[in-house]
């Protein structure tokens, strides 16, 4: 039996996704070595970890740690898991761990001037970073295996919920092991700003807000939608559980800076409406994004 071939647009692919990896563990490296290790701030997860090996044991690189304690857990995901699922994440811990050791040998430039700008920047190169490597279907490395691995022994626990307990647990330690409770709290600043960041160009100006309402003048507000916003609505049946009544259900997705606007338009044309509003995590289509 021949082995399929790799198509030119495969190829392609496999091009870009290692271009944006190597990009973005370029410059989370960066971010470590000029903002984060220098101002002992405790990093979450793994690379939380090796941070601490470093501080308590200089002579132990920070990217010989990193890749110490990730390739275990990698190859017990490749076992439970597949190839598939850490191919790309073993690519991108290499290049972290690399790049990372290199430009702590070469790289002399470091921020030690303000603890704050130091947590904001180091915060938002890093998800920047973290966030070209995430486009590409790869991931950090051990925390989100470690996540995968709990949660197929026990299902009931989300991989969110490991991982931020997981990543507490390492920045507390870091804490301790910096001697500055203090830097714990840093810590919380720069996995904030990362998140933000990672969200920022993960989804872009295409996230927005999904409104579902219900009202009996759902065709008013859907012809005032369309007229004074620019935007489309979906009417659907409904039925209210407890009065039984047959009523309609406005679905509607808008801008966040256009709920204000949206939020007057139901007020004024039905005061007594219900309204639920969501997260829209990605919105593609007419007016928005196209795939």
């Amino acid at each position: 039996m021949t082995k399929p071939k790799l198509t030119r647009e495969a190829g392609k692919t496999l091009a870009v996704d290692a271009l944006y990896i190597i990009v973005g563990n370029i410059i989370c490296a960066l971010a470590l070595v000029i903002f984060i290790v220098p101002n002992q701030i405790p990093l979450g997860g793994f690379s939380g970890i090796a941070v601490i090996i470093n501080h308590l044991l200089p002579m132990v690189p920070f990217g010989v740690a990193n890749l110490a304690l990730n390739l275990p857990l990698l190859v017990i995901s490749f076992v439970v898991l597949g190839w598939k699922f850490v191919s790309k994440t073993v690519f991108a811990v290499i290049g972290f761990s690399l790049f990372s050791d290199l430009f702590a040998a070469f790289i002399t430039f470091t921020y030690t001037d303000d603890l704050l700008l130091a947590t904001l920047f180091g915060g938002i190169t890093m998800g920047f970073g973290a966030a070209l490597t995430l486009s590409r279907g790869a991931t950090g490395g051990g925390t989100e295996a470690l996540g995968w691995l709990v949660r197929r022994r026990w299902p009931h626990y989300s991989l969110g919920k490991v991982i931020f307990v997981f990543s507490c647990a390492v920045i507390v330690s870091g804490a301790l092991a910096f001697g500055d409770f203090n830097a714990a709290l840093y810590a919380a600043i720069m996995l904030f700003v990362h998140t933000r960041v990672v969200d920022a160009v993960l989804y872009g100006v295409n996230n927005g807000k999904v409104l579902y309402i219900f009202s009996a003048k759902a065709d008013e507000i859907a012809k005032a939608v369309i007229e004074k916003l620019g935007r489309s609505a979906s009417i659907l049946p409904a039925k209210g559980a407890f009065t039984g009544e047959q009523q309609s259900m406005l679905m509607c997705v808008v801008r966040r800076n256009e709920v204000g606007n949206l939020r007057r338009i139901i007020k004024e044309h039905d005061p007594k409406s219900f309204m639920v509003i969501a997260e829209a995590q990605e919105v593609y289509g007419y007016g928005w994004k196209k795939e």
